[in-house]
């Protein structure tokens, strides 16, 4: 089970668990519409409604829960095996806060800057009806940890809610820190390096954020004092898992996913961003480069279709993939999702996943791939 926290890398890791829940059939806690369990409007956390039913000629269990939701101690683990694994993702708060800000839109939704927000929150938070708004506007992660925005303030209800997640929690991984998470993951999972590369999908853009003044960055952590609490708190933990897993052994590993991601890179992308020799390389590596940049909009279709045949969903994207093109963008900035049109000579964009540019395809296949 998957805390996908907003704005804290979460998609990439997304990605690696549906990559690898679809390879090996396993079943997963699916949105009935769109990518999201719940609307996050009124701070509503999950529910089993919100999820399609177990699909019963696959299994009689979910096994992988790795969508947006507020978690909700009191239904998600009743609706789980009893030896699942329990795993989330954090990030620096004032960084995470920043990007939240952004990709929101925050400021037209409260009509300030950020700085200005934050100089004067209580002001503006809670002459704020839109629900939506404050769902993101203030502790975002621990908000989808399932902490109540009426215990923000109530320090004894923070603590105990983190150490309800140390307790059933077997990594908290911390995005700062990407790559040392994902070692960690590999090895809580005792899965294979090529299970756990990623191409940081649905990164906001190619720019580096501004840098933000000490006084707004300590605006930021007071205002989200719950959700520093919860970082603080982890990144010791995780420190800790860090040293335990030994300094020498780390950097080796680290080392060991970094080539691979680049061979993986080098393969899917190429130098310029476009791979012209991907008909030359196996098929079973063109179907792992599709998947590696699909983007969980796409992703999730595809698996309604799969796992739920009998509900009459129908995805909207091509089953054909290209005998070239590119698969990635080069920046990995977000993963293109595209529909091929039959003459193979042009493409229609997908728009919900907010694609950067149109790209061009040359040739179409008549393989139906990869294994949905």
């Amino acid at each position: 089970m998957f805390v996908k926290t907003h704005k804290c890398g979460s998609t990439s890791i997304q990605n690696i668990l549906m990559r690898y829940g679809n390879q090996h059939n396993l079943t997963f806690v699916i949105p009935w519409f769109s990518n999201n369990l719940g609307t996050f409007e009124n701070f509503e956390r999950f529910r089993p409604e919100m999820a399609l039913p177990v699909p019963r000629q696959f299994s009689t269990q979910y096994d992988i829960f790795a969508h947006h939701a507020r978690f909700n101690k009191d239904v998600i683990p009743a609706m789980m095996p009893k030896d699942t694994v329990y795993i989330g993702i954090l990030r620096e708060p004032a960084a995470m806060y920043q990007s939240t800000w952004a990709y929101f839109s925050l400021n037209r939704r409260f009509s300030v800057s950020l700085e200005e927000f934050v100089a004067d929150p209580r002001r503006y938070y809670f002459n704020k009806s839109d629900d939506r708004s404050l769902q993101f506007a203030r502790n975002p992660m621990m908000s989808d940890f399932g902490l109540e925005k009426e215990n923000f303030d109530n320090i004894t209800a923070v603590q105990e809610t983190i150490d309800y997640i140390g307790k059933q929690f077997a990594l908290i991984m911390i995005s700062d820190y990407m790559d040392e998470s994902l070692v960690l993951l590999r090895q809580l999972l005792c899965w294979e390096w090529d299970d756990v590369i990623e191409f940081h999908l649905n990164r906001q853009n190619k720019q580096h954020p501004v840098m933000l003044k000490q006084k707004v960055t300590g605006d930021i952590l007071a205002w989200n004092h719950a959700d520093n609490m919860f970082y603080r708190h982890f990144l010791m933990r995780f420190q800790q898992k860090r040293a335990m897993y030994g300094e020498k052994q780390m950097a080796e590993d680290i080392q060991k996913l970094r080539s691979l991601r680049q061979i993986w890179k080098n393969k899917c992308v190429g130098g310029s961003g476009l791979n012209n020799a991907l008909a030359l390389i196996k098929e079973k590596e063109r179907e792992q480069c599709w998947i590696l940049c699909m983007h969980e909009v796409e992703f999730t279709e595809r698996i309604r279709v799969k796992f739920w045949p009998n509900y009459g969903f129908k995805s909207q994207y091509q089953e054909e993939k290209p005998n070239d093109g590119e698969f990635c963008n080069e920046d990995f900035d977000v993963a293109k999702s595209v529909n091929i049109a039959a003459d193979g000579k042009s493409i229609n964009i997908i728009d919900k996943s907010k694609l950067l540019r149109h790209i061009r395809v040359r040739g179409t296949s008549n393989t139906t791939w990869p294994v949905f």
